[in-house]
């Protein structure tokens, strides 16, 4: 194995994902299902999404016009985020296990990831290191560094903060971001 695409693939992870939304929405669902579901369900995801990416960037890259993906991410960002003001169940949280948990996570950070600046890192780490081994164990890592501090915010948020609190909190983190992202490509900024 080679250290230095190792590194580099934990390290840009890292970085990248740092406070990330992917991250925001590991800590909501942290606090309405079982954690090792969410873990298990988002890891799942990160290696779907972006280790496909790693393995056939290119033809990604083709298929999906990338002007469109922030307004699609953008899209899914609001509908979350009207969906947590909609429902307004503000009582127990129940924690939900099992398939529902997993499915849950799988889908809402499959659905983040596409499109997100860590898939161009990480294309471009394959690409120039050649080393697909390498720099997906590296992406795993930082991509399990990063969802367990996440698990660990969420359960800290759900023990000490009311649920009406994290939901309207969620809301407006979810909406923000969805306008951030349809933002960027209709004025044409960059991905945020």
């Amino acid at each position: 194995m080679y250290l230095e695409p190792f590194v580099a693939s934990l390290s840009v992870t890292i970085l990248a994902e740092f406070g990330d939304k992917t991250q925001l929405a590991i800590v909501a669902l942290a606090t309405r299902h079982d954690r090792l579901a969410v873990m298990l369900g988002s890891l799942s995801a990160f290696a779907l999404v972006d280790g496909l990416t790693i393995v056939m960037g290119e033809i990604i890259a083709t298929l999906f016009p990338s002007d469109l993906l922030p307004i699609a991410s953008g899209l899914v960002f609001i509908a979350m985020g009207l969906y947590f003001v909609v429902t307004r169940d503000y009582g127990e949280v129940v924690v939900k296990r099992g398939k529902v948990a997993f499915l849950s996570s799988f889908a809402t950070i499959s659905a983040m990831e596409l499109g997100d600046k860590t898939q161009l890192v990480l294309v471009a780490l394959a690409a120039r290191y050649q080393a697909i081994t390498e720099v997906f164990s590296g992406m795993m890592l930082g991509f399990l560094l990063l969802t367990a501090a996440a698990l660990l915010v969420g359960r800290a948020l759900s023990e000490r903060v009311s649920l009406r609190y994290l939901r309207i909190g969620s809301a407006v983190l979810f909406m923000a971001f969805g306008l951030l992202s349809i933002a960027g490509p209709v004025l044409g900024v960059g991905p945020l």
